[in-house]
């Protein structure tokens, strides 16, 4: 067994330096919505929209030696492998000038971009001409994270006068993996550390360490290996599995340890005695945590599904470990304490769990009701539950690329794409005549009058189509409209901007519109009048609102139904566990209500304290009932088997007697892991931590006190119908 626990880590170890991190907004849309099926459409149409900004500011911004540096900063971007287009206001305003003659000079260049409709839209200057930005598209297959290092590589040493950053949506993405990769490699080590600590206080010898770490190095060394040899990339979800399953194996390596150094014997029969009395609780609470987990697998979002997925593997693999690993660590690495002295070791806990017990049990009617007050106050509290969508307040405010997006959304720049999708249906003409439907000068006119339209609407800082270009052409070169648009379609560069926002047969055209980064509480109303405004101004066309940033709040949405499933299904596996052990509905349901008490008690928390659901704490009530149960089924275990003879109340008593220990140990495990979490710098996962941290401790407070007061005062009748008496 050691051997082959040895093989299974060496190996996991080279499969752990394959692990890669991906952040990018695409692994977290809805799989199979019409939203994300338009989408790709349209990215197949018109081709991709994920864009970053080149950002420049400074007093010699409009200068003649700044807006070179500017012009030569977009022509160096364009040749970037992986950017499709690098374009700005210089690149703009030179189309226009006349061949031979002098550039524009920067004061000039200032007053028409100020006064330019298509500058200000898209972005490339700022109301006061504080900012000058160039807008970056990436190809669909680029490297993000090399496209986005070249950039700031172009930025890093501006001129003397200027200032220059990369903003937008590629550089969220990279500090999104960032946050991903600290939990890895700042909050796993301290949670190793502290747990060290830990065992090193209660158990006081080497071996008392080594052997609880040894088991979740087995645990947990492999999946993540397994993972890497498959190519699994970590996200900001996947990143609390490490320190999930860390606590999780290490609570199971300390209640077995804790029963095991109890015993005056030899190892071999410490440890047959050790699983006689542990083995069914373990394989019980394995089955119900497991069924938490994986009640994720629900959620069409993902990294979800996939933290469900990989947890409910990882759980299974430590449940089977436990059985046969475990018993040949404590075999070889360990000795029971008791063995040769006269004090038990834990003795004084146990008379103080006893104690815990009979208090609660001859104060059940005071326990009750104190039970029944605090689930009403939580009750009260869910009601008031937020959610949180917006990818940018998951960041500190003092984080660079949290900042620099809201910066430039004060002064009137947006990061945030929405496209509206318009199509002439099959067999159909919705233009002038039988013209295609977006193919005559009126069609375009009605596209630059809709995305006018838009851009009165609150949260849009801008909108764009293929209307905008004509009018814009048309301006700047002096010739009328028709003149403008066939210069347009004749010239090389003007046919690929113009493919951007209409197909080449002009049956299809999109609205490129610029928001703020906002929840989906607030987008979503934006998006329906969006597309209301779109089927007003085209009555004929088939509309669709798309976009990476709707599919990313359309996951939001999604990952709160996936809160109401997973719950669902984990209740019921608990439920049906119970019963197969206790044999009655009435004392099913009465060992239910403490699990069941720290979930709606953490829910109702965020309520009241305004925590928010997010992609991390939508995850807090299934995961906390699937752990929650661990310690209730350890006391059903000893109540089951000790209740027929000695009756509730002493059984109950004794049960805690023996377990008070090991849930003392285990929830400060439990606690302090996730606690640990709770020092991350992004936000959901922090919050994972602290909520998973306090349900935790309720938990532990419902198992000494809820239990048996509930329990304590069971009829012989009905005791007598429990299975396995």
């Amino acid at each position: 067994m050691l051997l082959i626990a040895a093989l299974a880590v060496g190996a996991a170890t080279f499969g752990i330096a394959r692990l890669t991190t991906d952040n990018s907004p695409s692994i977290f849309f809805v799989a199979g919505s019409e939203r994300w099926a338009r989408y790709q459409d349209v990215r197949r149409a018109f081709g991709p929209d994920v864009a970053a900004r080149l950002v420049v500011s400074g007093p010699a911004l409009w200068s003649d030696e700044g807006l070179a540096w500017l012009e030569q900063l977009e022509t160096a971007a364009a040749g970037i492998p992986g950017v499709r287009t690098s374009v700005g206001l210089m690149s703009h305003h030179r189309t226009f000038e006349a061949e031979g003659s002098a550039p524009l000079a920067a004061a000039d260049l200032r007053r028409r971009a100020l006064a330019n409709t298509l500058d200000r839209n898209l972005g490339w200057i700022d109301a006061d001409g504080r900012w000058a930005t160039i807008l970056v598209t990436l190809e669909a297959e680029a490297d993000g994270a090399s496209v986005l290092a070249a950039l700031k590589e172009l930025v890093a040493a501006p001129p003397a006068g200027l200032e220059a950053s990369v903003a937008g949506s590629p550089v969220l993405d990279r500090a999104l993996d960032e946050s991903s990769r600290r939990v890895q490699t700042r909050e796993s080590p301290l949670l190793v550390v502290m747990a060290v600590l830990l065992l090193a206080v209660v158990f006081r010898d080497l071996r008392g360490i080594l052997v609880p770490l040894a088991f979740v190095l087995v645990c947990v060394g492999p999946l993540l290996g397994v993972m890497g040899w498959l190519g699994v990339s970590m996200n900001l979800v996947l990143a609390v599995l490490s320190p999930l399953l860390f606590v999780i194996s290490m609570a199971t390596a300390i209640h077995l340890l804790v029963r095991f150094r109890g015993y005056r014997l030899e190892p071999p029969a410490a440890v047959a005695a050790t699983f006689r009395d542990k083995g069914w609780p373990v394989l019980w609470t394995g089955i119900t945590t497991f069924v938490g987990f994986v009640s994720l697998t629900v959620s069409p979002v993902g990294p979800v599904r996939s933290l469900g997925l990989w947890s409910g593997l990882g759980i299974a693999w430590m449940t089977v470990a436990a059985f046969v690993l475990l018993p040949a660590f404590l075999a070889v690495g360990e000795r029971p304490l008791g063995a040769g002295t006269e004090r038990h070791p834990f003795a004084a806990v146990e008379r103080w769990g006893r104690r815990v017990a009979e208090w609660s049990v001859r104060r059940r009617g005071w326990v009750i009701a104190a039970t029944v007050l605090t689930a009403l106050g939580a009750v009260a509290g869910v009601a008031r539950l937020q959610t949180e969508s917006n990818a940018l307040t998951y960041l500190d405010p003092s984080h660079p690329a949290r900042a620099s997006i809201e910066t430039l959304q004060e002064a009137g720049i947006g990061s945030a794409l929405i496209e509206i999708d318009l199509s002439q249906p099959p067999d159909a003409a919705i233009g002038s005549g039988e013209a295609p439907a977006f193919s005559t000068l009126d069609d375009l006119a009605r596209l630059s009058e809709l995305a006018a339209d838009l851009r009165g609407e609150p949260l849009v800082l801008g909108a764009v189509s293929a209307g905008d270009l004509l009018d814009d052409t048309a301006a700047l070169s002096g010739l009328p409209p028709p003149l403008a648009w066939r210069g347009l379609l004749l010239d090389p560069r003007g046919r690929q901007v113009v493919a951007g926002w209409r197909t080449p047969e002009g049956d299809r055209a999109r609205v490129t519109v610029f928001a703020q980064m906002v929840g989906f509480d607030r987008l979503e109303p934006l998006l329906e009048r969006l597309e209301g405004r779109a089927r007003m101004s085209f009555p004929a066309a088939d509309v669709a609102v798309t976009g990476e940033y709707p599919l990313l709040l359309e996951s939001q949405k999604a990952l709160i139904r996936t809160l109401a499933v997973s719950l669902a299904l984990t209740f019921l596996a608990v439920a049906v566990v119970f019963r197969l052990l206790l044999g009655t509905t009435r004392l099913t349901l009465l060992a239910m209500v403490p699990n069941l008490w720290p979930v709606i008690g953490v829910l109702g928390w965020m309520g009241w304290s305004g925590t928010p659901l997010d992609v991390a704490t939508v995850m807090v009530a299934s995961v906390l009932l699937g752990l929650a149960v661990d310690d209730t089924l350890h006391t059903l275990g000893h109540f089951r088997r000790d209740a027929p003879s000695l009756g509730a109340h002493r059984a109950v008593a004794r049960a805690l007697e023996q377990t008070a220990p090991s849930y003392l140990l285990t929830g400060t495990v439990l606690a302090v892991g996730f606690g640990v979490c709770a020092l991350s710098q992004f936000a959901p996962t922090a919050r994972f931590g602290m909520l998973s941290a306090l349900g935790i401790a309720l938990a532990v407070v419902g198992d000494l006190v809820v239990v048996p007061a509930l329990l304590g005062s069971t009829p012989q009748s009905a005791v007598q119908k429990i299975r396995g008496g």
